[in-house]
């Protein structure tokens, strides 16, 4: 005892809120860490971008129509804000719209699925069309607390490495008409959502 204080307890109270200080930056971390690539991600959006057209097609396709894909990832949150713009297709002729996990080149599964002629209603999409230009875009969200289609980590990582691609449907064409390989792009910003 020291002047009436138990220099113990003290010692005791600034070791246990330390421990827990040094618990709660490791739980930070973890949460930053985007799991499978080993690197740490910055809490900030990464840029997510895609040319849409016919000759990404598996096997290409002639067309006048074309569009764009342009998302901001949040990779600790898992959360994807995105539109897609398409020129020259009138919206009332195309079927759906996804996201495929596929690397350049590659058919792959269905890990989203952005518009569904169908479901319009269900899937909360903003939709706006220009009949003048004949063009349109989608805008939404895609998240990990989505009850459909959830945005996991593996997601994230597909993203990240460009193993992702957006397809644009028809009913005469329901392998795509437009096709367009998801990049990562090294610009803060792409589009404001």
């Amino acid at each position: 005892m020291w002047c009436g204080i138990n220099i113990g307890a003290i010692i005791a109270v600034i070791l246990i809120v330390l421990f827990f200080f040094i618990l709660w930056m490791v739980y930070r971390r973890r949460q930053n860490q985007c799991e499978g690539h080993g690197g740490w991600y910055s809490v900030g959006a990464r840029s997510l971008v895609a040319s849409l057209t016919g000759s990404q097609v598996i096997p290409p396709l002639r067309t006048t129509a074309s569009g764009s894909f342009a998302g901001q990832l949040y990779p600790n949150t898992r959360q994807l804000n995105y539109l897609v713009e398409v020129v020259g297709l009138p919206l009332e002729t195309v079927s759906s719209i996804q996201l495929h996990q596929g690397c350049d080149g590659e058919n792959g599964p269905v890990i989203r699925t952005i518009y569904n002629r169908d479901m319009v209603s269900c899937l909360g999409n903003k939709i706006i069309e220009d009949e003048k230009t004949n063009s349109w875009v989608i805008n939404d969200e895609w998240s990990f607390r989505n009850n459909q289609q959830s945005c996991t980590s593996d997601i994230v990582n597909a993203l990240l490495s460009g193993q992702v691609y957006v397809s644009v449907n028809t009913d005469c064409e329901q392998g795509g008409i437009l096709r367009g390989q998801i990049e990562l792009v090294n610009s803060s910003l792409i589009y404001k959502f």
